[in-house]
């Protein structure tokens, strides 16, 4: 009998692929840096906007 057990996919293990595009967005006469980021968990693709830093800081290999 076989102790492996089948793998339930598990929507937190998303990690970014790429970053597919760059914006500067200007709020309140601030500059914001944005990045359009590709997402990846198993059969799901997922893009999102997301503050250049708070990507930068989580995820350096995509830079």
């Amino acid at each position: 009998m076989s102790m492996l057990r089948k793998y339930h996919a598990d929507p937190s293990h998303i990690e970014p692929v790429e970053v597919i595009a760059r914006e500067e967005k200007v709020l309140r006469n601030k500059g914001i840096s944005l990045v359009k980021v590709l997402w990846r968990n198993h059969k799901t693709i997922k893009v999102t906007w997301e503050t250049k830093e708070s990507i930068k800081h989580q995820y350096p290999h995509l830079f």
